[in-house]
């Protein structure tokens, strides 16, 4: 038999990842609201003239997790709380939709002590990515 290796389409992903999900259901089912999966959300803020200077997108997985993939403010505006608006609205939403956990990845020269000071610890470190740094992977209870 013959294959051919390509570059996957927007779709292709979307496909890919169906039938990922589809497969762990049939062996690790999902029960209840709180299951769902791959529900996005995420917040934003703009300034006065409609532009977004902050943003924070989350995932609802499967069997009660939430993942904040992306956290992002404007460098002008960082240190004023947005970034800590935005990740509890986040949080909120997850708990609102029946997670009890919810988990993250930062680099080293990211924000892994902001994390800290919201309550995420570290629960494994991926050394050398990219050399010379770490890719630190946090969790917290909701």
């Amino acid at each position: 038999m013959k294959y051919e290796i390509l570059t996957c389409t927007r779709e292709d992903y979307d496909y890919i990842g169906d039938m990922l999900a589809q497969y762990n259901l049939s062996r690790m089912p999902a029960e209840g609201e709180s299951n769902c999966v791959a529900a996005m959300f995420g917040r934003k803020m703009t300034d006065v003239d409609g532009n977004t200077i902050a943003g924070c997108l989350g995932v609802r997985t499967v069997w009660g997790t939430a993942e904040v993939s992306d956290l992002w403010v404007e460098e002008r505006y960082r240190s004023q709380g947005l970034g800590s608006q935005l990740l509890l609205e986040i949080e909120l939403e997850a708990k609102k939709k029946g997670c009890t956990i919810i988990q993250l990845d930062t680099f080293d020269w990211q924000a892994k002590d902001f994390y800290e000071k919201k309550g995420y610890s570290v629960f494994g470190i991926l050394e050398d990515c990219p050399m010379g740094h770490c890719r630190y992977y946090m969790k917290k209870a909701l």
